[in-house]
C-alpha cells in the first residue's frame, strides 16, 4: 500500500533549495550574491532601491486616481438626483447627497493630505521626501559608527 505524503512539512526545504539554487546561479553568472552589492544593478538591494525611488509616482497615481473616483461619484450624485426627481418613493436623496459629498471628498484628497501635512509638520523638507539610497545614507538619526 502506497503511503501519502503530507508536503506542507516540506514546503520550508523546497523553499530553502531554491533559494539556494538561485544565489548559485547569481553567483556564477554575475559574480554577485542573492542579495547583490551596493553598487550593483541585480540582486534583492536594487529591487528594493528601485521600489523606494518610486514612491513618489505611485502617490501622484493615487491623487490622479482619487481625483478621476471624485469625478464619478459626482456626476453618480447628479444622476442620482435624477432618479430621485423621478420617483421619490424609491430613491431617496441621502444617497446623492452621500455620493456629492464622497466625490468632493476625493477630489481634495491630494490638496487637503499635503496641506494636513504642511500643518502638522510645520514645512515639508523636500530632501527627505520618499525613500532613496541617497536619503539612506543620509540618515540623521543614525547612530554614529554603525553601517546601514
Amino acid at each position: 500500500m502506497l503511503r501519502s505524503y503530507n508536503y506542507r512539512y516540506y514546503r520550508p526545504l523546497i523553499l530553502l533549495g531554491l533559494y539556494v539554487s538561485i544565489s548559485a546561479k547569481m553567483r556564477i553568472a554575475t559574480g554577485e550574491s542573492f542579495i547583490g552589492s551596493d553598487t550593483g544593478s541585480t540582486g534583492i538591494k536594487a529591487l528594493f532601491n528601485n521600489v523606494y525611488s518610486d514612491f513618489g509616482q505611485i502617490a501622484s497615481l493615487l491623487g490622479g486616481s482619487a481625483y478621476i473616483a471624485g469625478l464619478i461619484f459626482t456626476v453618480a450624485a447628479m444622476f442620482k438626483v435624477k432618479q430621485h426627481r423621478d420617483n421619490p418613493t424609491q430613491v431617496s436623496i441621502s444617497h446623492a447627497l452621500i455620493f456629492l459629498l464622497a466625490g468632493i471628498g476625493l477630489i481634495f484628497l491630494p490638496s487637503t493630505l499635503q496641506q494636513g501635512a504642511t500643518t502638522i509638520f510645520t514645512s515639508i523638507d523636500s530632501g527627505y521626501a520618499g525613500v532613496s539610497t541617497t536619503n539612506i545614507d543620509n540618515n540623521p538619526w543614525a547612530k554614529p559608527g554603525v553601517q546601514n
